[in-house]
């Protein structure tokens, strides 16, 4: 398995910034399958997020993990654990 693909995630995942987002997730995943490698989410600068950019993550995810491709969580804003466990989406976004 070669170096993992790094995605630093945007400091707003909302509806005016989901399809930045989208195009993001799908860039990393194409180069994660070509190289066999695993994708690491970097939330360190994530300051907001609402629910079109939970549904982008919890979507990327699901693709991912059904194609196989290995997703961890790296760093994270201090507000970040935050806003998912108010959303509810700790246990679908793993974390």
């Amino acid at each position: 398995m070669g170096e993992p693909v790094i995605v630093a995630l945007q400091c707003d995942l909302d509806i005016r910034e989901v399809e930045s987002l989208y195009a993001q997730l799908k860039e990393a995943k194409n180069k994660a399958a070509e190289g066999g490698r695993k994708i690491i989410l970097d939330a360190v600068s994530v300051n907001r997020m609402d629910a079109s950019g939970a549904q982008c993550l919890a979507a990327f995810l699901a693709s991912a993990q059904a194609s196989g491709i290995q997703v961890e969580w790296g760093s994270s804003s201090f507000v970040f654990p935050d806003i998912v466990e108010l959303l509810g989406l700790a246990e679908l976004l793993g974390l």
